[in-house]
């Protein structure tokens, strides 16, 4: 099976900012959290965090009621 460099730049990318990293642990730990609750925990202001949330748009979700929580690939990326 070939590896898409490309790919793989994207998510190592994504990941190794030490703010993503938090978003995906904190979501891990609470399953899902609004972008109030993300920007409060983090102690980050709205444009920093919707930043980091847009980097990390392969690996989160929103529900129905607008919270985040992990997508598949989220889950996979902080096993």
């Amino acid at each position: 099976m070939a590896v898409n460099q490309d790919n793989v730049s994207k998510i190592l990318s994504a990941l190794s900012h030490p703010l993503r990293r938090e978003i995906l642990l904190h979501l891990s730990e609470k399953g899902e959290c609004s972008f109030t609750e993300l920007m409060n925990m983090l102690k980050v202001d709205t444009g920093r965090l919707s930043f980091h949330i847009r980097s990390l748009e392969a690996f989160l979700e929103q529900t129905s009621t607008g919270k985040y929580k992990l997508s598949k690939v989220g889950g996979n990326a902080i096993v």
